[in-house]
């Protein structure tokens, strides 16, 4: 019971923090920020 609890206050405690930053909510459910289109990032070679 108390492990269900604090899973269940802990998800509200979430959405409600996410809720003060909108923008936030369709990076969580689009699985991450908008990035620009481009070349990708090349590490150099040693």
């Amino acid at each position: 019971f108390i492990g269900m609890t604090a899973i269940c206050l802990f998800m509200v405690v979430h959405v409600m923090l996410a809720l003060l930053v909108p923008r936030t909510i369709l990076a969580m459910l689009t699985g991450g920020p908008r990035v620009a289109a481009g070349p990708a990032p090349t590490s150099p070679t040693h």
